[in-house]
């Protein structure tokens, strides 16, 4: 403790004993010397380890399958896909080409079954590589976002 700390203790505690005196309650002035001296070493001990604390350089690795700010859908579709991979599953492929399916009898009127030359005018790239690729494989985050965006524009 520094000159400052043992002069800034000893006016608390004669402050304290003073005041104590005044009003007739007898204080045990070595009791209350030594309350104080524990409560200054304590406030000194804080503050001297609040400025020893310093900046580690340990930084929060960055968590990469987490989108910010993503797509919900997308996210969960990425949920299913790795889940699928680890099963062996094509049902979240069969659901997508599916969905494409129904979009274009509903909005086109077009079988792609029947008629596939005019469906595939009507399919972005993406969607052609989602029908005519593996079940087994549904690329990127960014593809099945841009293959949402897609169905949903059919």
């Amino acid at each position: 403790m520094k000159l400052w700390g043992v002069l800034a203790t000893a006016s608390i505690w004669l402050v304290l004993s003073l005041s104590l005196w005044v009003t007739g309650s007898r204080p045990a002035v070595i009791v209350l010397a030594g309350i104080v001296v524990v409560g200054a070493a304590l406030v000194v001990s804080v503050v001297d380890v609040g400025r020893d604390i310093g900046d580690t350089g340990w930084s929060r690795p960055h968590i990469t399958n987490r989108p910010i700010n993503g797509d919900q859908r997308v996210t969960q579709l990425r949920h299913q896909m790795a889940g699928a991979r680890q099963t062996d599953s094509t049902e979240l492929h069969d659901r997508l080409v599916s969905l494409v399916d129904d979009r274009l009898i509903v909005h086109h009127g077009i079988h792609r079954s029947e008629q596939p030359l005019r469906a595939n005018r009507a399919l972005t790239p993406t969607l052609r590589a989602l029908l005519n690729g593996s079940p087994r494989r549904l690329g990127s985050r960014r593809t099945l976002d841009q293959t949402i965006t897609d169905i949903e524009a059919l």
